[in-house]
Order: structure tokens, then C-alpha cells, then sequence
């Protein structure tokens, strides 16, 4: 599916649910409660997998508040 502006409107419900891009980027709300290492590098190379330009992604853990450790644990995921 795609909105009027070509943005790509799908979603992982879970590491093993396929994709198909619909535009150059893509948007991702990472919700669990917790993420590992590993996790998190699987979520890089899924990400590095697709056809984007540009991801955004976000980790919404509003009550618990881990949402910037796990920005930082996933940046540096991304430089390795």
C-alpha cells in the first residue's frame, strides 16, 4: 500500500513476517520491551535488506522510558 506521497505504509508484526516496500523509505516503531544485541542487529541487516533510501525508526516505550538506550544500542549496531 501506498499513501498519496509514494510513503510506504506496512508493518513487521514480527521478525519472521515478510515485507514488500511500496516507496524509497521506510518507517518503523520498534515496541517490545526489550532488545538484545542480537536483536538489534537483526533489525539492521533486515533493514540494510530493503530497497530504502531512508528508514526512520523509533523505539515507543513511553511508560518505561528505554526507548533512547535502545537508539543508542541500535546506532551502534549500525556502525559495526
Amino acid at each position: 500500500m501506498c499513501s498519496r506521497r509514494r510513503a510506504p505504509l506496512f508493518a513487521w508484526r514480527t521478525q519472521t513476517t515478510r515485507s514488500r516496500p511500496t516507496g524509497s523509505w521506510g518507517y518503523l516503531r520498534l515496541r517490545r520491551s526489550g532488545y538484545d544485541a542480537e536483536k538489534l542487529r537483526t533489525w539492521v541487516q533486515r533493514i540494510r535488506s530493503q530497497p530504502w533510501e531512508s528508514a526512520y525508526v523509533f523505539f515507543k516505550h513511553e511508560d518505561e522510558g528505554k526507548g533512547p538506550q535502545f537508539a543508542a544500542q541500535f546506532n551502534e549496531a549500525l556502525q559495526s
